[in-house]
């Protein structure tokens, strides 16, 4: 589906942009393959629009065409942080919620400590 972000927050992209993310959560075995049941992959286009891919059968009645709301826009931007490897990327430089993730977890700025 297409998202059409019109809060006045832009979207992020980074070094690694499409993001994964499922809310069903397994301690045995990844769920973040393309085909595990309820994948979600987040991928911006612009900072006013992204395009997301999801699990059919988990959301056969999701919309081809959405509007974010603000909470979506920053959930989307904490995921281009936690997937970055070494570069954000935002049209208004206001990165505020990345330096505040860091603060919180130092090692997201870290870049040894990554795989």
């Amino acid at each position: 589906m297409l998202v059409l972000n019109q809060t006045g927050k832009p979207y992020w992209t980074s070094d690694y942009p499409i993001i994964r993310y499922n809310p069903y959560r397994s301690k045995l075995v990844s769920t973040l393959g393309l085909i595990s049941k309820g994948i979600q992959l987040h991928f911006p286009l612009d900072p006013h629009l992204a395009l997301t891919i999801c699990d059919p059968q988990e959301y056969a009645d999701a919309k081809p065409e959405m509007t974010a709301i603000m909470p979506n826009v920053e959930f989307n931007n904490s995921r281009q942080v936690l997937w970055s490897r070494q570069y954000l990327f935002s049209i208004d430089d206001d990165f505020a919620l990345a330096k505040q993730m860091i603060l919180e977890n130092p090692a997201l700025g870290d870049q040894t400590d990554r795989e």
